[in-house]
Order: C-alpha cells, then structure tokens, then sequence
C-alpha cells in the first residue's frame, strides 16, 4: 500500500485551509531575491512536489513561467481548479513521482518547499530523485530547497496534534525511529456529513537528513542544509470551529 498516496488524497480537500498559517508570500519573495542573485536570467521554474499549486501560480503572476509536478492526481486536481491572480503565463501541472520526475526540456530553476524532500524515505529513491533534478536543470541552473534535521523529527516522537478547519478535523500522532532516522505520522482525517465513512487511518512518513551533509549527484555536489519547513503539525491548536455540535466522519 501507498501510504503517501492514501494520506494526500484524503488531505487534498483540506489542504489550503489547514496550511493558511503558511507565509507562501514571504516564501515568493525569499526566492525572487535567490533567483536576482544569479547571473543568468531564471525564467522557467519547476515546482517540485507542488501540491495543490500555490507557489506555482504565486511564482507565475510574478511573471515566471511555471512546471507543478505532484505525485498526487488528488492535490493536481485541486490545483488545476485554481485561477491565475494577474498577468503571466499559468502553471503547467504533471502528475509525477520525484524519482521518475521527466520533463519536456529544462528549467533555470527548481523549488522544493516546506520539507518535501524529507518525504522520500527510501535513500536510494531520494538519490534518483535529485539525479532526475540535475538532468532536467540548465547548467549552472539553480535548486533550492528545505529540509527537516533528526534532531527536529526527533523533538515531535510519541506527539500528538490536532488541527481544525471549519468542516475539517486532523489528528496527527508522530513516531520517530532513530535508527532509521524517519518520522512517521498517523493522521486521523475527519470530514462534516454528508461524506461517506472510511475508516483507515492515513500513514506518511518523512527522512531526517542531517544538518550537514552533501550528496554527489550527477558531476556535482549538492549541500543538504538543514532549515525548518512549515508544513507540520501545529502544535497550537486552532479554535474556530471548536465545541459546535458537529458531526464528523473519518476520512
């Protein structure tokens, strides 16, 4: 089973409210100064893991010419919904695992953010993955990303955190296994009636990579540094729907 897979396409429809605390603004402007530092022009960016877009159409209103690629078809679809705010060209979205990542041509630039690469758990496939993002970048090209550090994931072991929605219910109970420096998350994913029960919990898991690390991909060598991403659970719980009566149903 794909636990990746079946935590995504039960977060999808909730994804942009329980993220609403994200600064994806500060997040564009962070990233515009990165890109003006490069002395070659970045016009094409890839989104990698772009979830249900918002970088991406943040990225292209600005005037960037976006590639979204997401494993999930269910946060794809929600993404493909969305409008372009403004001026610019809209993101093309691809339905793609990092590791198989495969594109028309190249790109100047290629972000992943908020801790998605900590979401490759399998070594060898997270080594492919950013072997498939050396090939498709431009030489010179730039790649930024974010990582979650051991002692971070190792901080969350045996938690438990609620976040709430105004029709939507998440509890994430956190397990952290040192020897294989993964931090397992089981989401309890509850939705207000009408919607039909299952009754499965949702299983994702995320690598710990170290604080100081590089890996030799391609014929270059790429740091891993570590950086706190934003995309966890909140350990202050939100209010706004608390105590009304509702009736809620696991997703």
């Amino acid at each position: 089973m794909n636990h990746g897979n079946e935590t995504y396409r039960a977060l999808a429809g909730c994804y942009d409210e329980m993220t609403e605390d994200v600064h994806y603004a500060a997040w564009a402007d962070f990233l515009e100064k990165l890109f003006s530092r490069e002395t070659r022009p970045i016009k094409t960016v890839l989104d990698l893991a772009c979830g249900t877009g918002t970088m991406s159409f943040l990225l292209a209103a600005r005037g960037y010419e976006m590639i979204g690629v997401d494993f999930s078809p269910e946060m794809l679809a929600i993404a493909s919904n969305k409008t372009l705010a403004g001026e610019g060209i809209p993101p093309i979205f691809l339905c793609q695992a990092m590791e198989k990542l495969d594109l028309y041509g190249t790109v100047d630039a290629c972000v992943c953010l908020l801790d998605s690469i900590n979401h490759v758990t399998n070594p060898e496939k997270l080594y492919k993955a950013l072997q498939r993002v050396h090939l498709f970048l431009e030489p010179g090209g730039l790649f930024v990303f974010d990582v979650h550090t051991p002692q971070h994931l190792e901080a969350l072991d045996g938690g438990i955190f609620l976040d709430e929605t105004e029709d939507d219910y998440c509890v994430w109970r956190t397990d952290y296994h040192p020897k294989r420096r993964v931090c397992t998350y089981v989401m309890d994913v509850f939705h207000r009636e009408p919607i039909p029960p299952r009754n499965s919990p949702r299983i994702c898991s995320r690598l710990a990579l170290p604080k100081s690390d590089s890996m030799e991909i391609g014929n270059s060598v790429l740091p891993v540094m570590g950086k706190n991403g934003s995309f966890l659970p909140h350990a202050k719980r939100r209010q706004r729907n608390r105590k009304r009566g509702m009736t809620w149903t696991i997703l």
